[in-house]
């Protein structure tokens, strides 16, 4: 990237790393493509997948707490490329856009550090790390032929049979889940470190709805049947494509059964066992910016929503 690399972006607030989030619109506008003209790419930021600090250091792994990040963005030093550049929207006057041939691979750093940035680039880094990884497959799904992006970059043309395709997205859901008592169900899975527990969680198969999907996952895993269940929030999980839900539920009973395989130990916690446990290093929980991490924490602070 050329001498022109900035470290800020315009009117970007000071990160919130609050641990439940208000329901906000976004600040990045994203606009219908055939809004995207040529007058815009002169105002346009490139923007790579990538965080420095305010000294323009790359930051590759999780700052210190309260040490501010930032993206990385420089203007446009060629003309707009229909193949190369994707358009993720306008903040203010504005144009951002994703260079594909930018030299930014998005990885568990950019994860990490999702917390730390503003609000805005957050949106403008889970809508990088999105398309950036949908990208990376350049085949027809009907046809097999090559295809390039069009329409401002988020579709995929196919050269041979003409047929568009749009970026997926794989929704999933999360559960805090709560018996009589109002402990937390809480589960550890095979392949985590051994102190990690988490809220139970699962992708909704086909065919069926988020509901459902909550009910299955948490008899499957835990053998856990429940009562009601509520929805609470979402958020975006572009690693690779995900769209995490998050939802509240009423246990029916506190018998737990895990299947031994996925989940290999659950069971109901108080508050007071949880703040022990992570304390003395038994226990760790999600981090932020995940939904389990506003899930779990809008419990230990009362503020969890009631199942209706």
């Amino acid at each position: 990237m050329g001498n022109n690399e900035s470290v800020t972006s315009p009117n970007v607030p000071s990160p919130d790393r609050s641990a439940e989030q208000p329901v906000r619109a976004s600040e990045l506008v994203r606009l219908p493509d055939h809004r995207f003209d040529g007058p815009g790419w002169e105002r346009a930021q490139l923007v790579q997948v990538r965080m420095v600090d305010q000294g323009g250091r790359e930051v590759p792994a999780m700052a210190a707490e309260g040490d501010p990040v930032r993206l990385v963005t420089s203007t446009p030093e060629q003309p707009f490329d229909p193949v190369r550049h994707v358009v993720l929207g306008t903040v203010g006057e504005g144009t951002i856009v994703l260079d594909l041939r930018g030299d930014a691979e998005p990885g568990l750093p950019v994860r990490d550090l999702l917390p730390q940035l503003s609000n805005v680039e957050r949106d403008i880094a889970n809508a990088a790390v999105a398309l950036h990884a949908w990208h990376q497959q350049r085949h027809c799904r009907q046809c097999g032929g090559p295809t390039v992006p069009t329409s401002g970059g988020a579709p995929q043309l196919c050269q041979e049979c003409g047929a568009l395709d749009f970026p997926r997205t794989d929704p999933a859901i999360i559960v805090a889940i709560t018996d009589e008592q109002d402990r937390l169900l809480l589960g550890h899975q095979g392949t985590w470190d051994n102190n990690r527990y988490s809220l139970l969680a699962g992708f909704v198969e086909a065919g069926e709805s988020l509901e459902q999907a909550v009910f299955r996952e948490v008899f499957e895993e835990a053998g856990v049947r429940l009562d009601r269940v509520s929805y609470v929030t979402s958020q975006p999980w572009p690693f690779p494509r995900s769209l995490m839900l998050g939802f509240t539920a009423t246990a029916r009973s506190q018998d737990v059964e895990v299947d031994g395989e996925e989940i290999t130990h659950a069971a109901f916690y108080t508050r007071e066992e949880v703040n022990r446990a992570v304390a003395d290093g038994r226990m760790s929980l999600p981090g932020a910016p995940s939904l389990g991490h506003e899930l779990i924490h809008r419990w230990l602070a009362g503020r969890l929503p009631a199942t209706s």
